[in-house]
């Protein structure tokens, strides 16, 4: 896990308008706010949004971990 880079994600999506929530080892993205942030289909929002964080952070280490009906959640190694 990388804090730091986490912390970098976490400023970005909130300037989008993007709520997250800290948790031990990730960081927790709305998923209705992504939808919202870009047109599209759920899918291609988080796959679009994943993408220009990782060149926005200029780091290809950050993933999706895993997701609920609320939250995915984000990860770094």
């Amino acid at each position: 896990m990388n804090n730091t880079l986490l912390e970098r994600a976490e400023k970005w999506l909130n300037e989008l308008g993007i709520r997250t929530e800290r948790a031990d080892t990730c960081l927790k993205v709305n998923r209705t706010d992504m939808v919202n942030a870009i047109e599209g289909t759920w899918e291609s929002q988080y796959d679009e949004i994943l993408s220009e964080l990782k060149k926005a952070m200029a780091s290809p280490r950050l993933f999706w971990g895993m997701k609920d009906d609320n939250w995915l959640w984000l990860e770094s190694y």
